[in-house]
Parts: structure tokens; sequence; C-alpha cells
């Protein structure tokens, strides 16, 4: 069936012919069909919800890891657990390589959400463990650990979804 024919159609013959193509999925009892980032009908709060975190996910990593890449933003060294007994040298390439690495990360995100999301947690982790090594910043630690969090949520909705940018 045209686009055209239904938008010819009576108003209750419009909505049937929309509800055929949309596949029912008892979530929130709202009926929407997902096919990766497309939706067709209105999209449900819970896809909303994907769409602001894919987003969120995709662009924070490139902003940080640009920045940090960059040395800009931020004295990103100061990050760095004491721990790890890195030099000025040492820990300038050590955030400049973990920049470079979160930019990565956010194209993964974008191509692949369910997995991308999953290695954007464990990254995050990893920060956390950082910061827990670092004195004076536990309120970074706890940050982290809410958008280690964020992330798993994404990559929850992702799989719901069956999002992915490329398909093999």
């Amino acid at each position: 069936m045209m686009p055209l024919e239904i938008a010819t159609r009576p108003r209750a013959a419009k909505e049937a012919s929309i509800m055929a193509v949309m596949s029912p999925v008892d979530i929130f009892r709202t009926p929407r069909k997902h096919e990766g980032g497309i939706t067709v009908g209105s999209a449900d709060r819970s896809y909303k919800a994907f769409e602001a975190l894919y987003a969120t996910y995709v662009a924070m990593p490139v902003v940080i890891g640009l920045a940090m890449a960059m040395g800009v933003m931020a004295n990103w060294e100061n990050y760095l657990a004491p721990a790890l007994g890195l030099g000025h040298a040492a820990a300038t390439a050590v955030t400049r390589i973990s920049g470079l690495l979160e930019i990565a990360l956010g194209g993964f995100v974008a191509v692949n959400p369910k997995i991308g999301a999953q290695t954007a947690a464990a990254w995050l982790w990893v920060g956390a463990l950082n910061f827990l090594m670092t004195p004076g910043h536990k309120g970074l630690l706890i940050a982290v650990l809410t958008l280690s969090v964020g992330a798993s949520a994404l990559s929850q909705l992702a799989e719901e979804f069956g999002a992915r940018v490329f398909k093999p």
C-alpha cells in the first residue's frame, strides 16, 4: 500500500492501516515497531529515553575525548591516581591516549549501541577505580558510577529495540 493511498482514506481506515504496519509490543501497552533507529508510528516513552541516552553516550565521549586529546577544558593529568606513579610526560600521554579511546568509544556506541554501551559502562568503571585511588575526587567517583548505570540502561534499551546502525 502506498503512503498516498493511506493519506486519501477516511481517518478510521488510515488508523487501521497504520496499526497493521506496526507490530504490537506490550511494553507500557503502546504498540510500536522499531527498525534500528527508525520508529514507525508514535514512539513511546521508553523509546524516547533510548534516543536521549543514545545521543548522550555518542556525543559525551566524543566531546570529552576531543578535550582530553587536545589538552583543553581541564588539566586532565590531575585526574590520574597518584598510585599509578606516572611522571608528567607519561600522564600527558595517558590522557591523550584516553581521549582518543573515548572518541572511538563514542563511535562504537553510535554504530552498535548495545555492545558499545556495555563497553562504555566498563570504561566508566575503570575511571571509577581511578577516582577511588585519587584523593579529593570521591564526588567524581559517584558521578562516574552514575554514568555507568546510564550506559547499562542504554545497552538494555538497545537490546529491547534491536538498535544497530549497521546490520550484518
